[in-house]
């Protein structure tokens, strides 16, 4: 991820708003659009605290990670995302079936039309409109089970982000946030 240049913000195991902040150090192509979650909190019926986040920010053209051992709250966290609508046109994403019928969601290769191959040659898929019709609009891409992903794959959604967004930052700009058991 360095290596495209992104930055990272690594939150280990409400309020939202949308907004856009500028410093004044800032230029104007500088402008980073942020989803910002306060105290997000979720308790089950028997009293047991599942969630509790008091602040995290997920900016635009840079990743941002949530990792934790099993058991932690991160699926929790993503239905819960889900369930509140939290942020609009957001695309739940994970790499096997099993993990993605758990958030609601598609597998990255089913979504992105990308055949099980050994080596992914970035760029050489087939697009289908339909495909960059969701894309052209997607703002956040969540991504569970991470740790399960190759960076051929990541290169290809990278890919496919850009051509679609038509925008030269990382992953089309839009905001990525990455959920995983690293251990």
């Amino acid at each position: 991820l360095h290596k495209m240049g992104l930055r990272t913000n690594v939150f280990s195991s409400a309020e939202v708003q949308n907004k856009t902040e500028k410093s004044k150090s800032d230029s104007e192509c500088d402008v980073k659009d942020y989803l910002t979650i306060k105290n997000f909190f979720y308790k089950y019926k028997n009293g047991l605290v599942a969630l509790n986040i008091p602040y995290m920010k997920i900016p635009s053209g840079q990743i941002t990670a949530i990792t934790g051992e099993n058991g932690k709250g991160k699926t929790t966290f993503l239905n819960r995302l889900q369930q509140n609508k939290v942020y609009n046109n957001t695309i739940y994403l994970a790499y096997t079936g099993i993990a993605a019928t758990h958030i609601n969601g598609s597998t990255i290769h089913s979504f992105f039309n990308i055949p099980p191959v050994d080596v992914i040659q970035v760029g050489k898929g087939q697009y289908s409109n339909n495909l960059f019709e969701k894309l052209s609009i997607v703002d956040l891409i969540v991504i569970d089970e991470i740790s399960m992903v190759r960076a051929d794959l990541m290169d290809e959604i990278d890919y496919e982000l850009r051509q679609a967004k038509k925008n030269h930052l990382p992953f089309g700009g839009v905001k990525m946030l990455l959920v995983g058991d690293l251990y």
